[in-house]
């Protein structure tokens, strides 16, 4: 009835409206292909590590472009199950390397705290999250109703600096991070190594507001200008 009358009113005055329907696009523009295209042109070497693989499909943002572009890398993840899905689904991509660890302060074994893999979980996203911290992870199984639905595993870790001098990387093109809150760690510690990739794509959505602050902060400060895409922010090293 209102909109009747109001239409009517605006129909009186020599106006009309009418809906727009917002539809989204059949292949949206991907800011991180064209950037890695456009370097990968000039650049034959070039080179990426992606912290927190997971197993190579799910929610996986660099999967397109590895398998396109048959992008040369380093790809990390400590679980060990996921690990084995990971080197099983990129077995058709010889030019990659592999690593089962977590990335830490100092090289030995770490605590993972895990959603168990026959925890009844309302999302397949969860089986993938894994963090060093068990308080966190036990309050996010018992917000879902699950309370005995946490376990610990024990995996091997290396600090960053191993990990780069175990495989006798020279250079970072590109660093892809998602490690479900541990990102601004792992961006401190390349940076502490004095490695500037050109290009950084980690997730924000994990880490506390202070942390966020922080890490753009520092990114400024090194030099980056960054947008945020979803649940990733995509770093440029300018030149």
């Amino acid at each position: 009835m209102l909109n009747r009358i109001v239409r009517s009113l605006i129909n009186s005055l020599g106006y009309d409206f009418h809906k727009i329907k917002k539809q989204e696009p059949k292949h949206p523009f991907s800011v991180l292909k064209y950037i890695i295209f456009e370097r990968m042109q000039n650049n034959p070497d070039f080179y990426f590590v992606q912290i927190g693989a997971n197993d190579g499909l799910a929610n996986d943002p660099i999967r397109p472009l590895v398998k396109q572009f048959h992008m040369k890398g380093l790809l990390v993840e400590p679980m060990p199950d996921f690990f084995a899905k990971l080197t099983k689904n990129y077995a058709d991509e010889p030019q990659l390397g592999f690593e089962n660890c977590a990335i830490g302060a100092r090289d030995g074994e770490v605590s993972l705290f895990r959603f168990k893999p026959d925890a009844p979980l309302p999302n397949n996203f969860f089986h993938g999250m894994a963090r060093f911290d068990k308080s966190y992870m036990f309050a996010r199984a018992r917000s879902m109703g699950l309370n005995d639905a946490i376990e610990e595993i024990k995996v091997p870790a290396l600090t960053f600096q191993t990990l780069v001098r175990k495989h006798n990387i020279r250079k970072i093109d590109f660093l892809q991070i998602d490690t479900e809150g541990f990102d601004f760690e792992i961006i401190k510690m390349a940076f502490s190594l004095s490695v500037l990739p050109e290009i950084i794509n980690y997730e924000w959505t994990e880490l506390s507001a202070e942390d966020r602050y922080a890490c753009k902060t520092l990114l400024v400060e090194k030099g980056y200008s960054f947008v945020d895409i979803g649940p990733d922010v995509l770093c440029v090293l300018n030149p």
